[in-house]
């Protein structure tokens, strides 16, 4: 509860049943009389209902599926960009990078010998990349496109959790479900760019914001944990959140970072 407003899932349903209009292979909320979102009564706790699905996160592709994907994440772009999602969050180094380090400073949850080196980091990751998103295309997006949100089943691969759906770059849903660096991820990016661009025309200029949505991504992760930590399970699930050597591993996966976007 509070994560996301009704605005906001919303939009993500709206997106879901544009691409169930347009055969794209989703799994959407169930439509009751014109409605996909309900609120429990006297709760302010939203819910919504969708068919059960079968099948299993794939572990790779081999180059016949890499290019079922490529065209299947074109039809999803193309169904994006028909229409805007205006309360989703926007791709961005001052949404996911700015706004989470200023939540990560006023909580102090870094532990404060390690606050002046996080910052500077993350500081020095927003200037080298903050005007790298001028003149590119922003849309609605998947968001959160990795393996473990591809279902398949028999010959047909489902694209599942549209929980983060963002509107943003288009690169963002190919970098992340083909995260090497090295010659054989490089392939079937290639691969899977070729695929996509039978069904839909590719900017490749967005390549080069790969490292910087990596980067984006790892800063974000830290803030999800940190913006849900007075929960039990969270503390449960990641007891070293807290420990100084959690921070430690950011700042130096990140200085790492920040020489991948200046080489990209």
């Amino acid at each position: 509860p509070g994560r996301w407003s009704q605005e906001q899932i919303q939009e993500e349903h709206d997106f879901l049943l544009d691409l169930v209009e347009y055969e794209v292979p989703v799994i959407a909320p169930i439509d009751f009389d014109g409605h996909t979102l309900f609120t429990l009564k006297d709760m302010d706790l939203h819910y919504t209902i969708f068919n059960k699905q079968g099948g299993r996160a794939p572990d790779e592709f081999n180059d016949e599926e890499i290019e079922q994907v490529g065209r299947l994440l074109a039809r999803l772009h193309n169904v994006g960009a028909m229409k805007t999602a205006p309360h989703r969050l926007r791709l961005t180094p001052e949404v996911y990078l700015k706004s989470n380090l200023d939540f990560l400073l006023d909580q102090k949850i870094i532990p404060n010998h390690l606050e002046l080196s996080f910052k500077s980091v993350l500081e020095n990751i927003y200037n080298i990349s903050k005007n790298s998103f001028n003149n590119i295309h922003f849309q609605r997006i998947h968001g959160d496109c990795h393996l473990g949100n591809i279902l398949r089943r028999g010959d047909v691969f489902h694209l599942i959790d549209f929980d983060d759906m963002v509107t943003g770059p288009c690169i963002q849903d190919m970098w992340l479900l083909l995260p090497g660096r090295d010659e054989y991820a490089e392939n079937l990016r290639s691969k899977l760019i070729e695929s996509y661009m039978t069904m839909r025309d590719f900017n490749f200029e967005e390549l080069r914001l790969s490292e910087t949505l990596r980067a984006l991504r790892m800063i974000n992760y830290s803030a999800w944990i940190a913006k849900r930590f007075d929960d039990p399970a969270f503390k449960n699930a990641f007891p070293f959140f807290e420990s100084p050597s959690y921070w430690e591993g950011q700042i130096n996966d990140l200085r790492e970072q920040t020489y991948w976007i200046q080489e990209s």
